[in-house]
């Protein structure tokens, strides 16, 4: 009975606050459960393609932030930037990766305190490697897009601030990367990251 009156006290305590559409988003990412990195191919210069190997990704962590404002009472539209770093499992390489693009949410109870919404993201993506790979330097680096979906709910506690909590898939993928291994020039192929991603934060 205590912990109904207690939820019963929250809702009515943030009711007040559930009307008004906050713009800005900031959270916390990490990986859960998969998060792993695909290669192709591989070419060093002058050679010909031949088969590469991928790695699981360890240490997942990230920032992003959006921003977004009111199309209609449910669907908000806006934009979205992310950092995302991971450790190769396999490989001793250090994985960033950036993205800028577009993003989407569709709120499903837009007057409530508890807000369950949908969100997508679309872009570009900038990805970055170094480290050691078989005692080899290596580096490599390249542009490509990114897809994000999920979903989540939001607990509107001011007026001002809405907490945000959710589970996003993210793809990033890149057709190449150029760089280097101990001097020598190298492309890998068709690139890719896939990270099931918790995420925590704040809307303002």
């Amino acid at each position: 009975m205590r912990l109904v009156i207690v939820s019963v006290a929250l809702l009515a305590a943030g009711a007040s606050h559930a009307a008004e559409p906050k713009r800005f988003g900031v959270r916390a990412m990490t990986a859960l459960l998969i998060a792993d990195q695909d290669v192709d191919k591989q070419r060093f210069k002058g050679g010909d393609k031949r088969d590469s190997d991928g790695d699981d990704l360890e240490k997942n962590f990230g920032i992003d932030a959006t921003f977004e404002v009111p199309v209609t009472g449910a669907i908000r539209v806006g934009g979205r930037l992310g950092f995302l770093r991971a450790s190769g499992d396999d490989y001793d390489l250090d994985h960033n990766t950036f993205d800028f693009g577009g993003w989407a949410r569709y709120v499903f109870a837009t007057s409530a305190v508890i807000q369950p919404f949908a969100a997508a993201g679309l872009g570009a993506t900038y990805i970055s490697a170094d480290g050691d790979v078989n005692d080899a330097d290596t580096e490599a680096s390249g542009i490509g897009w990114h897809l994000l979906l999920g979903g989540g709910v939001t607990y509107a506690v001011s007026p001002a601030v809405d907490l945000y909590g959710g589970l996003h898939y993210l793809h990033q993928a890149a057709f190449e990367l150029e760089g280097e291994v101990e001097k020598t020039d190298v492309t890998f192929y068709d690139v890719s990251y896939s990270r099931f991603l918790l995420v925590a934060g704040a809307m303002f």
